[in-house]
């Protein structure tokens, strides 16, 4: 399986959607998709999504006649692409002035990184990408040269400076960050931040710095954290990760030093675990890790079944299916 076959099965990844990113700038084409019985509009509420259900979630979409008056408000839908025929566009409900209330009916606003082990995986994927750019809306509402307001533009894919004398374009930004299974003979790196559920461990992640690559910040956030060196850095897939802005970039390692010095106080403890006791640690419920919506999740998951102790997957479906 090659790299883009592995980032397509992570989660956020929308594997059918395309783009239609030329279609941006033909208003033409806009209004008549916005209009569109085929076109599925997904509300936001703040970063919240609305959502039908309980033990399994649907997310809600509307259709263009949920709306009133479409041309008034057109400015505010953006335009995310097209998927087996339907066509998306998400919006802000707060900008047209319909109050939360509206919607109750409809379903509940939640949270997509709780909700989302219990939705179908291609729908988490459109519902990020909504919640991402409107994330890049909200904080790009002013210009950051010359701070006049922006106003938007190509279907809600770049916001442009109001001011004249300025002009400046802003495009949405996704800030890289790197996440690497680091690994010496049987034993795998697994870490905790004091903030995470008790008893979690994951793998070590962090932002990359201006005028580093990215192998370069793997080496220097882990031997941050933990003061191991590392040899032998190789990409495996990325996951976009929308709480608030990021694509991660999951990367495996192989450790030169193996001693482990907590440097920078992120970590709570940092410990070596071979796949056996991260087993036992998890049948006798003192460990846990990473949901599986998580690339800390998928590399954990990759190292674990090159060994002799079963899937991972089916190992903690098997002691909690709630927990997956």
């Amino acid at each position: 399986m090659d790299n883009l076959e592995i980032s397509m099965n992570n989660y956020f990844v929308s594997k059918d959607l395309d783009r239609l990113s030329n279609n941006r700038t033909d208003d033409t084409w806009l209004n008549d998709k916005l209009s569109n019985s085929d076109t599925l509009i997904i509300p936001l509420y703040g970063l919240k999504l609305l959502f039908s259900g309980s033990d399994q979630l649907f997310a809600v979409f509307l259709k263009p006649d949920f709306f009133n008056d479409l041309e008034s408000i057109k400015e505010y839908f953006i335009f995310l692409g097209e998927s087996n025929g339907k066509y998306y566009f998400c919006i802000e409900i707060e900008k047209i002035g319909l109050p939360q209330e509206s919607y109750l009916k409809l379903g509940e606003f939640r949270e997509l990184r709780f909700a989302a082990p219990l939705i179908e995986k291609e729908t988490a994927g459109i519902l990020a990408y909504a919640r991402a750019i409107i994330y890049w809306h909200q904080h790009h509402v002013f210009c950051g040269v010359c701070g006049h307001p922006t106003q938007i533009k190509f279907a809600g894919h770049k916001r442009i400076c109001s001011n004249s004398k300025c002009g400046e374009e802003h495009f949405p930004r996704t800030d890289p960050a790197i996440i690497v299974l680091v690994s010496n003979g049987d034993k795998c790196l697994l870490a905790r931040q004091p903030k995470w559920r008790p008893g979690q461990y994951a793998t070590i992640a962090g932002f990359v710095e201006p005028g580093e690559s990215l192998e370069q910040a793997v080496a220097r956030e882990v031997y941050e954290e933990t003061g191991i060196e590392l040899k032998n850095i190789w990409y495996r897939s990325s996951q976009p990760w929308p709480f608030p802005a990021a694509i991660m970039l999951g990367f495996r390692a192989n450790a030169k030093t193996t001693k482990i010095t907590l440097h920078d106080n992120e970590l709570e403890d940092a410990q070596w675990l071979t796949r056996k006791e991260i087993k036992l640690r998890l049948l006798n419920n003192i460990m846990k890790l990473p949901f599986s919506i998580s690339i800390s999740f998928r590399l954990v998951e990759e190292w674990f079944n090159e060994g002799d102790e079963g899937n991972l997957f089916e190992l903690i479906s098997s002691i909690d299916p709630t927990k997956r």
